[in-house]
C-alpha cells in the first residue's frame, strides 16, 4: 500500500493483518490506515474495506489524499479524495 497527502507520499509498505492500524508518515504527520477483511478469508478481495484517519486527529483540512493498493507490480486500486 502506499498513501500520498498534497504530492507527497509514503514508501511501498505491506498492508498488515485484518483490522489492525498501520501508521504511516507522510511529511511530518502521521496517518493510521486500516482494512477490513470482510469475507475473512485473509486476502484482499471484493467488499474488503479500508480507511485513512489522522492519528489522534482529523485529516488536514485542504488537502489531497491517494491511497493505492499494488500487488506484485499490477495496481489493483486507487482511491482519491480531498479535505475542505
Amino acid at each position: 500500500m502506499r498513501l500520498a497527502v498534497n504530492g507527497g507520499s509514503t514508501l511501498w509498505a505491506p498492508l498488515g493483518r485484518n483490522d489492525t492500524i498501520h501508521s504511516v508518515v507522510v511529511g511530518m504527520v502521521t496517518y493510521r490506515i486500516m482494512w477490513r477483511d470482510a469475507d475473512g478469508n485473509g486476502f484482499v478481495s471484493e467488499g474488503d474495506s479500508f480507511s485513512v484517519a489522522g492519528d489522534r486527529a482529523p485529516l488536514p483540512s485542504r488537502s489531497t489524499f491517494e491511497f493505492g493498493l499494488k500487488w506484485l507490480e499490477s495496481w489493483i486500486s486507487h482511491a482519491f479524495w480531498s479535505t475542505g
